[in-house]
């Protein structure tokens, strides 16, 4: 299997800068991110379980500190 058939999930990619190199790299890179794909959305996540995926990354926003204090 080629580089080019392989998918990578980039879920809440943003700008997709974290999943770039993957697709210099030849990846088929699919940014699932606000607003047109919504992680919530059944239809969303009826496509992401259609697809032949290779690879996910998964960051989400740090937005509210740990109960940790880290």
């Amino acid at each position: 299997m080629e580089a080019k058939d392989k998918i990578i999930l980039d879920l809440e990619g943003g700008t997709g800068a974290w999943s770039k190199p993957y697709g210099d790299a030849g990846y088929g890179v699919k940014n699932i991110t606000l607003p047109y794909w919504d992680l919530t959305d059944e239809r969303t996540v009826e496509y992401c379980c259609g697809l032949d995926v290779y690879g996910i990354l998964f960051a989400l926003d740090c937005t509210v500190p740990a109960n940790s204090g880290a």
